[in-house]
């Protein structure tokens, strides 16, 4: 579901658990915050979605959860130094 709106507290809601202390517990797991995680986890997927060359950078921004490809863009450059454009023309596998 990692492409839909998700919310912290509706997941906490559903575990009946505080949102802060479901925060804490999924930091200590796994050393990072979950917004966090769920950032590089989009942009991962991003990065496959992109080096296949199949969707446009819009599409991809839409099929990771991002409904403004400005936004998309600009997290995409803050996780991994690049827009998408350029990372898909740099890492592109020999032979496309």
């Amino acid at each position: 579901h990692y492409s839909e709106d998700i919310s912290l507290a509706s997941h906490a809601d559903r575990l009946g658990l505080n949102r802060k202390y479901l925060s804490a517990i999924f930091k200590k797991a796994l050393d990072i915050p979950p917004r966090e995680y769920l950032l590089h986890y989009r942009m991962e997927r991003a990065c496959e979605m992109l080096l296949a060359g199949k969707l446009t950078v819009g599409e991809v921004s839409r099929s990771v959860g991002y409904q403004d490809p400005l936004l998309f863009s600009r997290m995409f450059r803050k996780v991994k130094g690049i827009p998408p454009r350029r990372y898909r023309e740099e890492y592109k596998p020999i032979g496309h």
